[in-house]
């Protein structure tokens, strides 16, 4: 125990540990928020039903959500076994690695360099650092956490490889690699961060060795043996980047060129290096999407702010070549401009101009420059060390009040957005999200108001159009859903959703016959949609076609053999069709997978006074009536069939 509490790596590694503990401790009261969430967890059925065959291997051989990233989907599909749908100890799971990232990063830090303060000092900053809030609170950005694990994970085999090279030692790099790409694709970039670890702090170059009166600590080769030895990673690298690029334009993630051009791309890109710098020194008005500035929501740079960036990039980068006998810097700043390149916007996935999740590993440059730095300039001036102290104690603690704070926006969605819609004004997925969770919260004219606003904002925003007709409907206000429907479709031909709403508009106002041509025409956009197959059905049942209504309504049945809408709707058909016995099958099958489902309840009761099946009959009316009290024909049947078990007298009349 002794020996433990005078090592000051632990204490380090512990306190780093609290700290990330003091400022993320709130998240395990967070909700899911329903921004990429869904889509990852909890609207995923591949993932939370937890660790099945199927699931694992959709995960390595499907893509989604514009992404492949096998490992990462199995981490959620555990998480799921493990927890369920509980987003608390999701979150808790995000925060473990984040903790694991820090200390990994000190005690690669202080091995690679042998510098215990200014080792600890980086970590520190990087474990409560208010950027880094975003990918640890999210919990669709587990893949941020794991692939940074992995990736800290290869360097620090990298570093055992570099201080006695060995077949063993090599494969294990290539392994660790492998299971980052798998995580994230960002991790393409790290075959070029261990190059410039080579420069500094490894020196493994041979000029830089031969230069050295110490005996080198780490292997020694020339430039091109090193570059070499990166071959194989870099292939991964390659074929990885392939494979992204294909799967994010399949999943029409990225925005092409005719509509942003390359200029525009560039000018964003260099601004966006520059907010990055800044919102690390001061981390202010952070949000969790800002607007393009040349994409709807967003105001277009100025050329002195587009100049003045590319003018203070290369300025930086002129310094830092000029000094590069002081390797941390050139180091710190290439890693954080190349690791930051595969997402800075040159290709547009997505209409963010930046993110703050962007830069959780790319921040590990700049904080290597910054503190090595100032480091450097207390050992030669050797006045301030006091000072340097209490300034470094003194930002630590403001980082971890800001980040706390900023943590605590990410209780629930409407908390969120809110927050990030005050901070950066504009993106009209923001106002979109907003309203999803208003209605979500029962707060429809809150939800209004800010489907309106996103559609302020981006015109031709069809799926605002859609959910503000839908929204509107329920609000009785038909006329103007129908007109936003109808304008949805004018501008999106092929917008399957709007079909489907305008459909159920038409069935609303007793015009079947339009509503069953709008739901063939989503099905023609959308085959084998199940909420139009089922709507096709039910529309075709209405218009007494009911053969043709059962074929429909079997067709989506073999897409969802467990959805409860499916089988009663099948099981109305039976009724018309004078087969109560089948009819009773299929209400009961709905009721296995929603027992409260009322219409399920209520018709197996009138199938069961069918077939004169009274005892089990009045069962079923009296849980229909504990669903809906006040339900009047469930009244009247319970009478009926209880008149009948009591007393058996055939000519009590039926009410049906």
């Amino acid at each position: 125990m002794r020996n433990i509490a005078s090592n000051p790596r632990i204490t380090i590694c512990l306190c780093i540990a609290v700290a990330v503990g003091a400022v993320y401790g709130q998240l395990v009261k967070s909700d899911f928020i329903n921004f990429d969430d869904p889509e990852y967890v909890v609207s995923n059925p591949h993932v939370s039903e937890g660790m099945t065959s199927d699931g694992l291997r959709w995960a390595f051989t499907e893509s989604h959500s514009s992404n492949w990233h096998p490992l990462t989907w199995l981490s959620h599909m555990l998480d799921c076994t493990l927890f369920g749908l509980d987003a608390g100890r999701h979150h808790a799971v995000n925060v473990m690695f984040h903790v694991l990232n820090a200390l990994l990063l000190f005690l690669l830090l202080d091995r690679m360099t042998n510098r215990l303060l200014p080792s600890m000092v980086v970590a520190a900053i990087f474990a409560v650092h208010p950027l880094n809030v975003e990918p640890v609170a999210w919990i669709a950005h587990r893949k941020d956490m794991l692939g940074a694990f992995f990736w800290l994970v290869t360097t620090f085999l990298y570093v055992r490889y570099a201080e006695s090279p060995s077949p063993r030692r090599y494969i294990m790099v290539v392994l660790a690699f492998a299971a980052g790409l798998l995580c994230k694709p960002m991790l393409v970039t790290l075959p070029f961060t261990l190059l410039l670890l080579d420069f500094w702090p490894l020196a493994r170059g041979r000029a830089a060795c031969d230069s050295s009166p110490q005996p080198p600590r780490f292997s020694v080769r020339p430039f091109g043996a090193l570059l070499l030895e990166k071959a194989p990673l870099l292939a991964m690298s390659v074929a990885l980047c392939a494979v992204t690029l294909f799967v994010q334009r399949d999943g029409g993630a990225v925005i092409g060129f005719a509509n942003l051009e390359l200029v525009d791309r560039a000018s964003n890109a260099a601004v966006s290096y520059v907010r990055y710098m800044g919102k690390m020194v001061w981390p202010s008005g952070l949000s969790v999407l800002y607007p393009h500035p040349n994409l709807s929501g967003g105001t277009a740079w100025t050329s002195w702010q587009s100049w003045g960036a590319v003018v203070l990039l290369l300025g930086i980068t002129v310094l830092v070549v000029r000094f590069r006998a002081r390797g941390y810097l050139f180091t710190g700043w290439f890693w954080f401009v190349g690791t930051l390149l595969p997402v800075i916007g040159l290709i547009q996935v997505g209409s963010q101009a930046m993110a703050d999740r962007y830069v959780y590993l790319p921040m590990i440059g700049l904080l290597l420059a910054a503190v090595w730095g100032l480091n450097d300039m207390q050992l030669i001036t050797r006045s301030f060390p006091k000072l340097a102290a209490t300034l470094a104690v003194a930002g630590l603690w403001a980082f971890i009040m800001v980040s706390w704070a900023q943590a605590a926006h990410w209780r629930d969605s409407i908390t969120l957005y809110t927050h990030s819609l005050r901070v950066a004004p504009g993106p009209p997925a923001l106002y979109y999200n907003l309203a999803l969770a208003q209605e979500e919260a029962d707060a429809p004219r809150d939800a209004v108001a800010n489907y309106r606003e996103a559609l302020r904002v981006h015109p031709h925003y069809v799926e605002a159009m859609t959910n503000l007709a839908r929204l509107l409907a329920t609000m009785g206000r038909v006329e103007e859903a129908q007109a936003q429907l109808e304008r949805a479709i004018r501008i999106d031909p092929d917008h399957a959703s709007a079909y489907i709403h305008l459909g159920n508009l038409m069935v609303g106002r007793q015009q079947i016959d339009e509503a069953e041509k709008l739901y063939r025409e989503a099905l023609r956009l959308l085959p084998g949609h199940i909420g139009a197959t089922i709507n096709l059905g039910n529309a075709l049942h209405m218009l007494g076609r009911v053969e043709e209504a059962r074929a429909q309504l079997e067709i989506a049945l073999e897409r969802a053999p467990n959805n409860p809408l499916v089988h009663n709707s099948i099981g109305n058909c039976f009724m018309v069709l004078a087969d109560p016995k089948e009819a009773a099958r299929h209400y009961r099958a709905a009721m296995r997978v929603a027992p409260n489902y009322f219409s399920a309840v209520n018709n197996l009761g009138i199938a069961l006074k069918s077939l004169g099946q009274w005892q089990e009959a009045a069962e079923v009316f009296e849980r229909a009536l504990v669903l809906q009290p006040d339900y009047v024909n469930a009244e009247r049947n319970l009478a009926f069939v209880r008149q009948k078990v009591e007393s058996g007298d055939s000519a009590v009349e039926n009410p049906n």
